[in-house]
């Protein structure tokens, strides 16, 4: 019963989070304007949008596992995908795209892994997560530098 009690709370948080946070984008931008923002894009460039979210969640739960296996810690697909999903949900959440790491590794400390190696994988993931972005950001400037001769 507690632990059922304790899931409903944490919904009743979830829900009302997500309530109060778009109350506040609402409050002051108009929802017709983004209901008609949304209708003049491109629903393929929205699919993709989509896709690409979910390609990083489950190329980051393939990593997780990997490195897992790696350091000789059995985790199951699921456990690694809810430990991304928490890194990913808590990013957001915080202003930096790297703060949903100590959450991540509280998580995976629950479950009973060893922090040390906890943090030998959130570092290698945040690592690798920092080299796409500096990546694609080349590849970006590089467009926008031969468009722009």
């Amino acid at each position: 019963m507690k632990k059922i009690r304790r899931y409903f709370f944490s919904i009743f948080l979830f829900l009302f989070l997500f309530v109060l946070t778009f109350y506040f984008i609402f409050s002051k931008y108009s929802l017709n304007d983004f209901f008609h923002t949304v209708s003049t894009c491109n629903p393929l460039y929205i699919f993709f949008s989509f896709f690409c979210v979910f390609l990083y969640l489950f190329c980051g739960t393939f990593f997780t596992k990997r490195m897992f296996q790696y350091l000789g810690i059995k985790v199951h697909g699921f456990q690694s995908l809810c430990y991304n999903a928490i890194e990913i949900y808590f990013s957001a959440v915080t202003p930096s795209s790297t703060g949903g790491q100590p959450v991540e590794a509280y998580y995976m400390a629950k479950d009973k892994i060893p922090y040390r190696k906890s943090a030998v994988v959130i570092l290698l993931n945040t690592i690798l997560y920092k080299l796409a972005i500096v990546f694609l950001g080349l590849v970006g400037m590089i467009f926008c530098f031969l468009e722009w001769l």
